[in-house]
């Protein structure tokens, strides 16, 4: 019968056991020296050499298995935890995207038998912000999944226009409120990163310097590829402050950083994307010159 990796794991860190082999190899050294100096009275020699480990074996091999159960404890939780991440993940899914398909079918129904151009309109606009949302919520959703599955976290090769354009376009009620100018560069370059992950880091940068600009600020986005990292750029007009806060969340132990801070709660995301820039192995670097004009890098690996 073939045994399963954690049986053979408590099996081989029981007490008995390593009590036993503690004496065994005790007694085979004391012996082997014994016949290397000719030792000929081995009965207080062989006392000592199995007294001496059950005396000191027994209890700190009760502790390492006592340890060993916890562990093995702590594991099944883990498995358990990711069990239900997963599950509750795939009810997400189905409870979420389910309602918003149906409404958008009916309202697709009353768009089409409607004779008013402004319903038309107003409809054609309210399903184009539908779509959008069930893109961000697509895409947060499979995030959430790799989160729960990193074994999974796959890469591929995109264009970046695929995730910058989408989440610009999200931030229109933004731009059209402040009257915002956005100057986006060449968004051509492929990429060859986890396209969830990547949506993920640039909106938690990108989004900020929409909320905190001023009326009629003006902001850039663009990419520069290179043969092993690429940089996506955002230059902004956010206040000295804000970067000031921004600079101090900078860091690889950004995670560690927000629980030790307490005004910094709403920058919880942001936090989270930074975490993840560290952690795919790039950097974030943050400049202000003499004009007030921020430049913000997210450097990747690809």
């Amino acid at each position: 019968m073939k045994l399963s990796q954690d049986v053979k794991d408590y099996y081989y860190s029981t007490p008995w056991l390593i009590v036993t082999v503690a004496v065994v190899m005790s007694v085979i050294i004391f012996l082997l020296i014994a016949l290397i100096f000719g030792i000929r009275d081995l009965k207080m020699g062989l006392l000592l050499t199995t007294a001496i480990p059950l005396t000191f074996g027994i209890p700190a091999s009760r502790q390492i298995a006592k340890h060993h159960t916890k562990l093995m404890d702590q594991k099944h939780e883990l498995q358990r935890l990711n069990t239900l991440s997963k599950r509750i993940v795939s009810r997400l899914t189905q409870e979420i995207e389910t309602p918003i398909e149906s409404m958008q079918k009916e309202l697709e129904l009353i768009r089409l038998e409607s004779n008013n151009p402004g319903v038309d309109q107003k409809l054609g606009d309210l399903l184009s912000q539908m779509n959008d949302v069930r893109g961000h919520l697509d895409r947060l959703l499979r995030w959430s999944k790799n989160e729960v599955d990193k074994e999974n976290l796959l890469t591929e090769l995109v264009n970046a226009g695929q995730v910058i354009h989408p989440i610009i376009d999200y931030m229109n009620d933004i731009i059209r409120e402040k009257q915002l100018k956005v100057k986006l560069g060449s968004m051509n370059e492929s990429v060859r990163i986890n396209l969830d992950m990547y949506n993920f880091i640039f909106r938690s940068l990108v989004e900020p310097a929409f909320l905190d600009a001023e009326e009629k600020d003006t902001i850039e986005v663009s990419i520069r590829n290179g043969s092993q990292v690429f940089d996506t750029i955002i230059r902004d007009r956010r206040t000295l402050e804000k970067m000031e806060a921004l600079e101090q969340m900078n860091t690889p132990d950004s995670m560690d950083f927000q629980q030790s801070t307490d005004n910094i709660t709403p920058y919880s995301r942001l936090l989270t994307a930074i975490h993840y820039i560290y952690s795919l192995n790039g950097r974030l670097f943050i400049t202000r010159n003499d004009e007030g004009i921020n430049t913000t890098i997210i450097q990747l690996p690809h």
